[in-house]
């Protein structure tokens, strides 16, 4: 049986699917674990390139901070650039749920009061935005001053 991606559900989960898709089809063998690589790798390519289509790539752009401040209900938004990154870099999110939330606006996004909050979460559900494709995608969110 072959795999049946549903768009109306966030692409996290659906890679999720995807992957237990594979291990199920083709448990512990060498094949479905390097298919199981690829998919991670472009699926963190995919990622980088709807953050960069939602919210920009450039770190000076009052345009791309309004719009993480907009993608995490934040009211008012900020006027200026350094208000803009300052309210955004003070914000804890999930970088794979905002970039989910930058595709369908009606996907609810989490907002956690501490980092570590935010890290135990996204550790326990395995939403991690791969570093070297934030990097890649050249808005890289930097962590607060």
């Amino acid at each position: 049986m072959s795999f049946q991606y549903d768009c109306m559900m966030p692409p996290s989960q659906e890679f999720k699917r995807l992957t237990q898709h594979i291990e199920e089809k083709e448990p512990n063998n060498y094949h479905s674990n390097k298919e199981i690589k690829t998919a991670k790798s472009k699926f963190g390519k995919a990622l980088t390139t709807q953050f960069t289509q939602s919210f920009g790539d450039e770190l000076d752009s009052l345009d791309s901070w309004q719009a993480l401040c907009r993608a995490v209900h934040m009211d008012p938004v900020p006027d200026t650039l350094e208000e803009a990154q300052i309210a955004f870099q003070r914000t804890h999110v999930n970088l794979v749920e905002l970039t989910e939330v930058g595709f369908n606006s009606n996907l609810p996004i989490t907002i956690f009061p501490t980092v570590k909050a935010l890290s135990d979460y996204t550790l326990q559900n395995d939403l991690i935005f791969q570093r070297k494709f934030a990097k890649d995608g050249g808005f890289v969110v930097p962590p607060p001053s």
